[in-house]
């Protein structure tokens, strides 16, 4: 394959135009198409699809040299095109419901431009490499018909195949290339197929240490989920990051430099992305299951932008009525949650972090500790100390610790135990691990929900216990008896 990436590039851009027709059949039928130069490369493309109902458009190019070989461009989303059809159907598909409505054009598309290029090998005399390429929701089908089909290429900021449902597309390999900017959230909401090769700017290390993104494992496991939202993110994942000379951020985003970059803040990349993809999984889940009645009442295009916009995705564009609908679906789901947060008031009137609860003294041990974490990590005590320190204390109490003298954490950060004694002591008892970062993101009132039903099994337990003292009791003086 004589392609390059900034080829692959240039016909993911190329996918977003109609090819000008050169000839046509009086039936309408399109007998060729004007060639076009790309970086002084000449192609003539050969085929093209636009299904209106489905929002499926690709374009497939012949290289006029020596290789012949073709190219399979797939149209992705751009927010100025199509924009509504394709981010709040057909992207809302992927992301949530996990499949892609546009899979049968795709499928057909692709099965029909191998058969062309056949066709041309016969032609020529000599093989024809078929490839694909696409940005957004292009690269996603680049990804599908390339492990079907066994073929190799490049996608852009490509929404990960192999998140999608049913299809078992594997994650990985070396089958594709898949290039994405750090602060993209399309290309962060699902696993690829093929290799990710990640660049980073400047402007996203920025914007993820504003945002509070660090470096450091055990920083991050006391940072809030909150990806950045803003302009940032709408120009990550526009296609024009991996041109020459665009408007964007002035040259193509990939370099050795910039790839050194996303190497350098892996951490603070890594941990983004995760959560963006996490963000996903919770949409996904709750589709699944909400599906009779969001499919019912068509409700899931609304529900699905709130998530997306949780997630970062710039679906706060959108000033048309459906988003007005979409308001009114999320108020009604917020009422919800305030029922069960007000039931949950009323189970456990009294909250961990006061001074009247049962479990006080624990807790306050607990917050002491973490506290003196926050002090080593460079950090002030915050709402997420009080998170975390409640965790451990549900956690002190489960294991049967009396006092918390000390908080520890794992060597990634991973994970914190309370600790009764000295921790260099063997005579010390270490509660179980609790996850560093669900605790600190579960609030106080559950937290205090956990206490109390920890409280109740272990009331249980003394329970059976006396009542087996008891029991034996008897047995153990009948024979006394008897004697």
């Amino acid at each position: 394959m004589t392609l390059s990436t900034k080829d692959y590039a240039l016909l993911s851009d190329a996918a977003y135009k109609d090819p000008e027709v050169e000839a046509q059949a009086p039936d309408g039928r399109v007998i060729s198409y004007k060639r076009v130069t790309l970086d002084s490369v000449e192609y003539r493309p050969i085929a093209h699809a636009d299904n209106s109902k489905t929002g499926f458009q690709a374009t497939a190019y012949e290289r006029l040299d020596s290789t012949h070989e073709v190219v399979i461009a797939y149209r992705g989303t751009e927010m100025d095109r199509e924009f509504k059809k394709d981010v709040l159907v057909t992207d809302v598909d992927m992301a949530v419901k996990g499949f892609n409505d546009q899979g049968a054009d795709s499928n057909a598309f692709t099965e029909k431009v191998i058969g062309l290029a056949k066709q041309k090998a016969e032609l020529y005399h000599s093989p024809v490499p078929v490839s694909v390429t696409g940005h957004s929701l292009g690269g996603t089908e680049a990804e599908m018909n390339a492990y079907k089909y066994g073929l190799k290429g490049e996608t852009f900021n490509a929404f990960g195949a192999a998140g999608l449902s049913g299809l078992h597309i594997p994650e990985g390999g070396n089958q594709l290339i898949d290039h994405v900017r750090a602060t993209d959230v399309v290309s962060a909401a699902s696993p690829h197929f093929g290799q990710v090769r990640v660049y980073a700017v400047p402007q996203d290390i920025q914007a993820l240490q504003g945002a509070g993104y660090h470096d450091n494992r055990l920083l991050n496991a006391l940072t809030p989920d909150e990806p950045i939202l803003g302009k940032i993110q709408g120009e990550a994942h526009k296609m024009g990051n991996f041109l020459a000379d665009n408007s964007v951020i002035g040259k193509s985003i990939i370099t050795p430099q910039n790839e050194a970059l996303a190497t350098e803040h892996s951490v603070m990349i890594g941990h983004y992305r995760g959560q963006i993809e996490r963000a996903r999984d919770m949409a996904h889940l709750e589709y699944k299951i909400n599906k009779p009645v969001l499919d019912a009442t068509g409700a899931v295009v609304h529900r699905v932008e709130h998530n997306a916009q949780q997630a970062g995705e710039l679906l706060g564009a959108v000033k048309d009525k459906a988003v007005e609908d979409y308001h009114g679906t999320v108020n009604a789901a917020s009422h919800r949650i305030e029922d069960v947060v007000g039931y949950a008031h009323k189970v456990s009137p009294v909250l961990l972090n006061h001074p009247a609860h049962p479990d006080y003294m624990l807790f306050n041990q607990s917050l002491s500790a973490v506290h003196r974490l926050d002090a080593e990590l460079g950090r002030m005590p915050d709402q997420h100390s009080t998170n975390l320190a409640a965790g451990v204390a549900v956690g002190a109490k489960a294991h049967g610790l009396s006092r918390v003298d000390h908080v520890v954490l794992s060597t990634d950060g991973a994970n914190a135990s309370a600790v009764q004694g000295d921790p260099a002591s063997p005579s010390r008892e270490i509660a179980r691990p609790t996850p560093t970062a669900q605790a600190v993101h579960t609030p106080v009132e559950q937290h205090t929900q956990a206490m109390q039903q920890v409280n109740q099994q272990q009331q249980q337990v003394q329970q059976q216990v006396q009542q087996a003292m008891q029991v034996q009791q008897p047995q153990q003086q009948g024979p006394t008896m008897g004697r």
